[in-house]
């Protein structure tokens, strides 16, 4: 069965980060997976295997910039976003690849004056209800 082009992006639950801060994110989304730094720049992926909370702080309040996220083969998630009051622009993100359990990640966030990117793993596991 052949699957309509925008059904597989609205498969990967990218929602919104809400506004509670970074540690009550971080908490929800689990331990820091993986992280880079350029100059004031810094991405974090915090998550638990299966979902991701993936940050960008160090920017300047409205400052524009490119975030992108591969996953293997699957159409890559390429926005034009813009920071915060804070500086910060933040995502979950939950990968799936139909027929994979698991792979990597690659994300990374870019603007006028920084560039950052990392990788980190995802995996799936089957849950079995007695």
């Amino acid at each position: 069965m052949r699957l309509p082009r925008l059904f597989v992006p609205l498969c990967l639950l990218v929602m919104a980060a809400g506004t509670s801060g970074a540690a009550a994110q971080s908490e929800i989304a689990g331990p820091l997976v993986a992280f880079a730094e350029d100059g004031a720049c810094r991405l974090e992926v915090h998550g638990n295997g299966k979902i991701f909370l993936i940050a960008a702080t160090g920017m300047d309040a409205g400052e524009s910039g490119r975030y992108l996220v591969a996953n293997g083969n699957m159409m890559p998630i390429d926005w034009n976003v813009t920071a915060s009051a804070d500086g910060r622009f933040a995502r979950y993100y939950m990968p799936f690849r139909f027929g994979r359990q698991g792979d990597t990640v690659t994300v990374s966030f870019a603007t006028g004056r920084c560039h950052v990117s990392t990788t980190f793993g995802w995996r799936r596991g089957i849950r079995v209800i007695d």
